[in-house]
C-alpha cells in the first residue's frame, strides 16, 4: 500500500518440520534485528489476543525467535573463536595427504 513504515516488514519463508521436504509458507518475523537472521534460525509463533482471531494465518502476528537471546534489545554474546584443524577436514572430506 505504499505506506512508510516505522520499521521495516521482514518477509521470510518458514520451512515446516514435516516429512515432505520444501514445505513452508511465507509470513514475517518480528522483535529481531535484521543483521542477527540466519537460515535454519528456530522461531515460535506471537499470536493476537484470542479475542482478535479469526481462523485465519493472519492470526499470527509474526514469528520470533525462539532463542531470547537473538531477540530485539537482548545483549550480544561475543563471537566464540573459530579453530581451524586442517587434518581433520581434509580427513573428514576424504582427501589424501601426499608425502613430499
Amino acid at each position: 500500500d505504499m505506506v512508510e513504515l516505522e520499521e521495516p516488514e521482514l518477509p521470510f519463508v518458514l520451512e515446516l518440520d514435516v516429512d515432505t521436504p520444501m514445505m513452508g509458507f511465507m509470513h514475517k518475523l518480528g522483535e529481531v534485528d535484521p543483521d542477527r537472521i540466519e537460515v535454519g534460525m528456530a522461531v515460535e509463533a506471537v499470536w493476537k489476543p484470542e479475542e482478535e482471531r479469526e481462523g485465519s494465518i493472519l492470526d499470527i502476528r509474526y514469528f520470533r525467535p525462539r532463542d531470547a537471546a537473538l531477540r530485539k534489545g537482548a545483549k550480544r554474546k561475543p563471537a566464540a573463536k573459530r579453530t581451524s584443524k586442517r587434518s581433520g577436514s581434509r580427513k573428514r572430506s576424504g582427501a589424501k595427504r601426499r608425502a613430499g
